[in-house]
């Protein structure tokens, strides 16, 4: 690949940064009621025939 490991360490670090920021974001507004659409998986109910 001719990335150096220091090289490719930053790069990983740098990207798990970024996703942990959205991440966080994405938390913040769901947690403060934002109007996001949500989905809902209903519960399996039990069959009763």
């Amino acid at each position: 690949m001719g990335v150096s490991l220091d090289a490719l360490l930053v790069q990983a670090l740098t990207e798990f940064a970024d996703s942990w920021e959205d991440h966080q974001r994405t938390v913040t507004a769901l947690s403060e009621g934002d109007d996001r659409m949500q989905l809902v998986v209903p519960q399996d109910e039990p069959d009763l025939h």
